[in-house]
């Protein structure tokens, strides 16, 4: 028996997979510590993966908008301007923030304030991530440890855009599988040219492409004709991919910077959870998805603010817990020892993104309606029972 699943439009699920990804970036920056090789070390430690769930969804849900909308006249002026909405009050909030706060710690005439000014402003610019790649250094600042995906995903917003509107689609697809290929090797050829730079397989746009293109080529796949595929095959398809990225991690070593994540671990990575998104996807709606609704859907919603929120959560508590607050605003290496300090950060971390999300982020979103979408056709998954 045969029957269609359609995923075009908001999809709550994805937001259960949001909260998911930032539940792991919590875990890695804000856990307990753990004995080393244990379970709870193995989670901690292995939740930079986040990071890479996030690419594949914003791949996937960007390129669906772009596809949908690519002969719209004000194509650029749409999705420019929504993207701008969406992103940039909370971003540059947080950073005018931490910014003022930096100088409310310094003396105006005091060469470190102004060496921090300088890092702070390409943040601003959102180049920040291949200053810390090329300096092999994350930032100094606490606040600015998290930004490098955004300015990841921020540069593929401006390029990608360009790409979808210009290319017939099968060219599109072919360029998709070749630079989710390639970026395997580009990573190994960097190492093997500078093993000592650590940071540039992890934080720059060319090498981090792979969750973004695969993202993207579920959107486009679904849109380019019908896609019929068995449940059991699905399943069966989503466990593999992740037990082979258990098994890469565990002969991997779990930490990023290890030689065989940082070079084919991350495509590993991005493979397993682009099979998790299409699951998804292909569950929708139905009780197998049903947990990813109701409070993780929430927090989904507000992940982009706790995800921004984080770090001044972090500078928060320990300031107000020790004689030292200025030295947590500068410390880049984050860890808590309990349990309950763990609870402590996320419940403030999630409080702060909840306010941000009604005092700030909503009322911008709703300028959004100025400029919708266009409405169109459901796409739909062909499903065979």
């Amino acid at each position: 028996m045969n029957s269609e699943i359609t995923f075009r439009g908001y999809i709550p699920e994805l937001d259960g997979l949001r909260a998911l990804a930032v539940i792991l970036v919590l875990l890695t920056h804000f856990g307990p510590q753990a004995t080393s090789g244990s379970g709870l070390w193995k989670l901690e430690t292995v939740g930079w993966m986040g990071v890479d769930l996030f690419f594949v969804l914003s791949g996937f849900l960007i390129t669906g908008i772009l596809l949908d909308t690519r002969e719209e006249q004000h194509y650029f002026r749409n999705f420019y301007v929504r993207r701008t909405l969406r992103i940039f009050p909370l971003y540059y909030f947080v950073l005018l923030i931490g910014t003022l706060v930096l100088i409310s710690w310094h003396r105006l005439f005091d060469w470190d304030l102004y060496r921090r000014l300088y890092e702070i402003s390409w943040y601003f610019f959102y180049v920040g991530n291949f200053r810390s790649a090329f300096k092999n250094h994350m930032p100094s600042l606490a606040f600015l440890g998290p930004l490098w995906s955004l300015q990841i995903e921020e540069q593929f917003y401006l390029v990608f855009p360009f790409i979808v509107r210009n290319l017939k689609r099968p060219v599109l697809f072919k360029i998709l599988v070749s630079v989710f290929i390639l970026s395997g090797p580009l990573r190994w050829l960097l190492y093997h040219k500078s093993p000592q730079l650590i940071l540039i397989q992890y934080l720059t746009t060319p090498c981090r492409l792979d969750g973004l293109a695969l993202g993207a080529l579920v959107a486009l796949r679904l849109r380019m004709g019908p896609w019929r595929i068995r449940a059991s095959h699905m399943v069966g398809l989503t466990v593999a991919s992740l037990g082979a990225l258990w098994a890469y991690l565990a002969w991997g070593g779990y930490i990023w910077s290890t030689d065989r994540i940082r070079t084919f671990g991350f495509s590993v990575v991005a493979l397993a959870f682009t099979c998790l998104l299409l699951l998804v996807l292909y569950f929708r709606g139905t009780r197998q998805t049903i947990w990813l609704r109701g409070p993780l859907q929430y927090m989904g919603k507000i992940s982009y603010g706790i995800y921004l929120w984080q770090a001044p959560a972090y500078v928060l508590v320990r300031t107000a817990t020790s004689q030292l607050g200025r030295r947590y605003f500068v410390e880049t290496e984050w860890h808590t020892t309990s349990w309950g300090a763990f609870g402590l950060l996320c419940v403030i971390t999630v409080s702060l993104a909840c306010v941000s999300w009604y005092f700030l982020e909503l009322p911008v979103l709703r300028l959004k309606t100025k400029y919708s979408l266009p409405k169109v056709s459901p796409v739909a998954l062909s499903v065979a029972s």
